[in-house]
């Protein structure tokens, strides 16, 4: 394509019965590109919109156990087994989320503030490291309890981490380990908003998930507000000690390799 520049010395160099004619020529030309420009940019937005509008709209089937699954995976020259435990969880738009995340403080997600850290690790002795956390999607992202355990400890790190469980589905929750897990979770959020990056990930889940921008100030609030009686239920409902997947992925385990 020629400079407009050097479009207009053509013009000056016909004669001046021509110019004009010309010069109309190439506007009418530029403004029929121009036009056909910002139509194929309308529809490249409507295109973009619609797919946008269709991504929003569909559904995602939901998830659900209808029984226990267990699998071992062997892992040569590994001295250390490392089991997971999980369910389907809950889209971060799920108005039970907040309850969930105190639940989880409740069961495992430490080895301070929850009750199944403390007993696998500090108390028996049987993992080098007990922590649980779940994810944060517009769909079902799991619900996990990851250990690392010796491998002749695994099967009594399954069987106690799904009887604290129990516990905490039948209700067996002090007042003082709820109190201890919620201020586990708002100490964590005030020392996240100490920092750039943890603003810019409460400002990203906020926006991602439209949660308002009074999230800042509600989410401590909604944090002490969950009650005993909510993480039982959310207990109950997601995290059935009967219906759950486990995988441990290490060496052989003394009850195989027998």
């Amino acid at each position: 394509m020629q400079p407009a520049s050097k479009l207009w010395r053509q013009v000056d160099e016909i004669d001046p019965a021509s110019k004009w004619v010309y010069a109309v020529g190439i506007a009418l030309a530029l403004l029929v590109g121009l036009a056909m420009y910002v139509a194929l940019t309308a529809v490249q937005q409507s295109n973009r919109a619609s797919t946008l509008v269709v991504v929003a709209r569909r559904e995602i089937p939901e998830v659900a156990l209808a029984a226990t699954v267990r699998r071992t995976e062997i892992v040569p020259d590994k001295t250390q087994s490392d089991v997971l435990i999980g369910w389907p969880g809950m889209p971060r738009t799920d108005p039970r989320f907040v309850a969930a995340r105190v639940t989880n403080m409740v069961y495992a997600a430490d080895t301070f503030a929850s009750r199944a850290g403390h007993v696998i690790r500090d108390e028996l002795g049987l993992a080098y490291y007990v922590f649980s956390g779940m994810g944060s999607s517009r769909g079902q992202s799991p619900w996990i309890v990851r250990m690392g355990v010796n491998p002749s400890n695994v099967r009594r790190a399954i069987e106690v981490a799904l009887d604290e469980l129990r516990k905490v589905t039948m209700g067996d929750i002090a007042d003082d380990d709820l109190a201890l897990a919620k201020d586990k979770l708002v100490g964590e959020l005030d020392v996240a908003l100490e920092s750039p990056g943890g603003v810019a990930a409460m400002v990203m889940e906020a926006e991602l998930f439209d949660l308002g921008e009074d999230h800042f100030e509600r989410y401590p609030r909604e944090l002490r507000a969950v009650s005993k009686e909510q993480v039982v239920e959310t207990a109950r409902t997601f995290l059935p000690p009967e219906r759950h997947a486990a995988v441990v992925a290490g060496p052989p385990l003394p009850e195989v390799a027998a």
